[in-house]
């Protein structure tokens, strides 16, 4: 059985079309749910038309409303969804429905199915890497290339280095020194450099007070870290980095917004120029999905 859906307070529930007075819901053969009349009543959300818009599918809906559980019970990694059995009741779906459903948010990290006696869906945590993930397959299909991955790196990193300045705490600044420390403790390892360069971004940009920026950054260097490694980053690369990570830690334990700002946009600059003069390449190089794992 197909459902609808109906806002309400606290949050939106998913209604059967038996329970659905005034509304019927057909699914065509790409499972899509299409109005055939429009819900009524007191804060039902209307359906457009066919002619208007495509509708979703009915598996995307309902991955939607799993996802609005989720949240609002507040559930944590760990916890487990109702049983199949149980939201094949409650949802009124048919089983190939609520599969694809499952297996959509177990593609974006919200939930993983575990095998077995006992298992099931079980609420995940989603990263950064489920964000570069999806970040990356967009900028493949549209052309992108690492020098706009650059630039919107520049964009985003120098406005969060002044926010940085302005509200990293103790604990993050001291995690930021650390990081330094650290890279300049294996500038022989590259593998391990790079994924210090990579904290280093990570906690600045949390630094910065905005939970989501750190996220955003983290999904970002996945970009650069995957083009590194394929680069002669020598030790004289890796010591002027350094230095510029020292540049930035510095300004933001001054407190100085317009210093850190002007740091981090010349860290940036530089990177570009180096890639310029010595890997042209690199920049003019697409953005590819493979891109988004390490």
């Amino acid at each position: 059985m197909a459902g609808s859906w109906r806002t309400g307070s606290p949050a939106a529930s998913f209604v059967p079309v038996a329970d659905a007075p005034g509304s019927s819901v057909d699914e065509d053969s790409n499972g899509n749910a299409a109005a055939t009349a429009a819900v009524v009543g007191s804060g039902a959300l209307p359906l457009r038309r066919r002619s208007e818009a495509r509708p979703p599918k009915t598996a995307v809906l309902l991955a939607r409303h799993i996802v609005d559980e989720i949240t609002d019970r507040r559930l944590v990694p760990g916890d487990r969804l109702t049983p199949e059995r149980e939201m094949l009741v409650q949802y009124g779906v048919g089983r190939g429905t609520l599969r694809e459903a499952l297996r959509f948010l177990e593609i974006q990290g919200i939930v993983r199915m575990k095998s077995g006696p006992g298992g099931g869906a079980v609420v995940n945590s989603p990263d950064s890497s489920h964000l570069a993930s999806t970040l990356a397959l967009l900028f493949q299909v549209r052309g992108s290339t690492f020098a706009e991955v650059l630039e919107l790196r520049s964009i985003i990193e120098t406005s969060l280095a002044g926010l940085a300045a302005e509200r990293a705490t103790a604990e993050d600044i001291a995690g930021l020194a650390e990081c330094v420390e650290t890279m300049e403790a294996c500038i022989d390892d590259l593998d391990a450099f790079l994924e210090e360069n990579s904290r280093f971004h990570e906690r600045f940009a949390a630094a910065s007070g905005n939970p989501l920026s750190g996220l955003l950054v983290e999904g970002l260097h996945y970009f650069g870290h995957s083009t590194l490694q394929e680069l002669p980053y020598t030790e004289a690369n890796r010591r002027e980095l350094t230095k510029a990570h020292r540049m930035t830690l510095a300004a933001i334990r001054d407190r100085d917004p317009a210093a850190a700002v002007a740091a981090m946009r010349v860290h940036i600059d530089d990177f570009t120029a180096y890639l310029q003069r010595s890997h042209p390449g690199a920049l003019t190089t697409p953005v590819r999905w493979t891109w988004a794992t390490r």
